[in-house]
């Protein structure tokens, strides 16, 4: 078969190729810190008491310490 001749417009039998799986970010969730925030208890409130190893992860570059979350510091608690 041959190609349309409107880009717009397909013909019966014209053959199409779609491109592949793109990829897409997942959506984090964000939480702003409070004062006398924990990761421990962010992750208890928010997720699961043991996740808070996964928040400490995703915000390295961040924070260094679990213990120490400043107010107003958003941190990315999970990607979705």
């Amino acid at each position: 078969m041959g190609r349309s001749s409107h880009q717009d417009r397909l013909t019966a039998g014209q053959v199409l190729t779609l491109p592949g799986a793109t990829a897409i970010k997942p959506t984090p969730i964000l939480y702003k810190g409070k004062r006398g925030d924990t990761l421990s208890g962010i992750a208890e409130r928010k997720l699961a008491a043991a996740r808070w190893r996964d928040i400490l992860t995703l915000n390295r570059d961040i924070l260094t310490d679990p213990d120490e979350v400043t107010p107003g510091q958003e941190l990315v608690l999970l990607k979705r």
